[in-house]
């Protein structure tokens, strides 16, 4: 794939050339689930909360299916979802009135 016997700084794509790392594609979706977090707890945080809502509205919320597709118990995707404060939208509301 180059143009002669050796490989030379100019057969290289550009970011590889100059040693830069490709931003991110998304980066604001990135930024959501924690890649731009300096403390690892904060950063891991919101990539669980990215990712098992990514995966709650893949299975329609359904919280018995998407436990058994990310390899989880129902109790233990419940309690994940305590903790992080993950409610499906519409349900805050519903609550609020309740009270």
């Amino acid at each position: 794939m180059s143009r002669g016997d050796e490989v030379l700084r100019s057969d290289l794509p550009g970011e590889v050339a100059s040693g830069q790392p490709l931003p991110l594609k998304g980066g604001s979706a990135a930024d959501e689930a924690g890649m731009s977090e300096r403390d690892f707890r904060e950063a891991k945080r919101k990539f669980e909360v990215a990712w098992i809502t990514k995966e709650l509205v893949s299975h329609r919320w359904n919280v018995s299916r998407t436990a058994a597709t990310i390899g989880l118990h129902r109790q233990s995707l419940q309690e994940k979802l305590r903790e992080l404060g993950i409610r499906r939208p519409g349900r805050e509301l519903e609550e609020e009135i309740e009270e």
